[in-house]
């Protein structure tokens, strides 16, 4: 058995200004002190129309984490890594993702880069990476990621292979599926935070998925192990209904078919494994908030263990790892 080790993270929130909240993501409770904090210190910045950003604290620790574990075979990340996907925003998450190391995981301008870890980077994006405008309506359907990130992401709204790895006599193999909405609702606050599985792309997907198995299988005698990732949760219980995942049934009954027994996802800024609700054949890993600034439950990566044989993930193990501790790092 050959275990395949990923550092899984998501909903990074890149932006422009660092430490921005937006006072709908702010609890009542706690709103009236923050806005005294920002007049007196100037300590975070409360915006209206602009969503939540990102922790610079949390963003370099996630660098330091990808760079000090040598045994690391891929840096997956799924979506949202910029708060909105103007190019304001997109050009800082590239930097995370794409900037040469000077010093340790730090940059020539001292910005953190996944870089450094000398691991390939896969990575599809979420909602976020698709808004349109900068401030509230965002829009659906933003292409400025597809220019920003055409190295990792060339196919649009739509399907591709994010990684296929092999180590001793065993292959494994990672698609995505962008899921985002493409067309204008009716209600702007479903097109900030939905999904939608269109049966298009979901066709994408499968037959993406056969063609991999089949290619590998024909050119190594040997089939791949299969894990799909997406940016939206599928059938999350508790799950705001604005940021719910439309089908999602779909799609956890195309992965019981193809035996895609472990979806990897994001979204939610909640860390949870879990059981489909409606196939229990079918594990879901979703991410905590990697670096989202301010997130209600802190901010977490996971590596996540893939413990492959024979074409089929046998065990799936993950740790969490909390980042953005107020710990001061030093690169060297």
């Amino acid at each position: 058995m050959t275990i395949f080790r990923v550092l899984h993270l998501s909903d990074l929130h890149f932006a422009a200004t660092a430490e921005a909240v937006n006072f709908v993501d702010v609890p009542r409770s706690q709103l009236a002190t923050e806005m005294v904090s920002r007049l007196r210190k100037k300590t975070t910045e409360i915006t209206f129309r602009y969503p939540t950003t990102y922790d610079p604290s949390a963003a370099e620790d996630i660098a330091i984490v990808a760079f000090l574990d040598t045994e690391l075979d891929l840096i997956l990340i799924s979506g949202d890594i910029s708060t909105t996907g103007t190019r304001s925003d997109l050009v800082v998450a590239k930097e995370f993702i794409t900037a040469t190391p000077a010093r340790g995981w730090l940059s020539e301008r001292n910005f953190p880069t996944l870089v450094a870890a000398n691991v390939p980077i896969a990575l599809l994006p979420g909602n976020h990476d698709r808004f349109r405008r900068a401030s509230f309506p965002f829009g659906t359907g933003g292409t400025e990621f597809d220019e920003q990130f055409n190295e990792h992401w060339w196919v649009g709204q739509n399907a591709s292979l994010l990684g296929l790895l092999k180590k001793d006599s065993d292959w494994i193999a990672f698609v995505g599926a962008d899921f985002t909405l493409h067309e204008k609702t009716l209600d702007p606050r479903e097109e900030a935070g939905r999904g939608h599985v269109s049966e298009h792309i979901l066709k994408s997907l499968r037959l993406l998925t056969k063609r991999v198995r089949e290619s590998v299988q024909q050119r190594y005698e040997k089939s791949p192990a299969v894990a799909w990732v997406v940016h939206f949760a599928p059938e999350f219980e508790g799950l705001d209904e604005f940021l719910v995942l439309e089908n999602d049934a779909v799609l956890i009954a195309a992965a019981a078919e193809d035996s895609v027994n472990h979806i990897l996802c994001g979204h939610t800024h909640e860390k949870r494994v879990y059981q489909a609700r409606t196939q229990r054949s079918v594990t879901v890993h979703c991410a905590g908030a990697a670096s989202a600034y301010k997130a209600p439950q802190g901010n977490v990566v996971q590596i996540v263990e893939f413990h492959a044989e024979q074409g089929v993930i046998q065990k799936v193990v993950t740790q969490p790892i909390a980042v953005g501790a107020p710990t001061h790092h030093t690169a060297t």
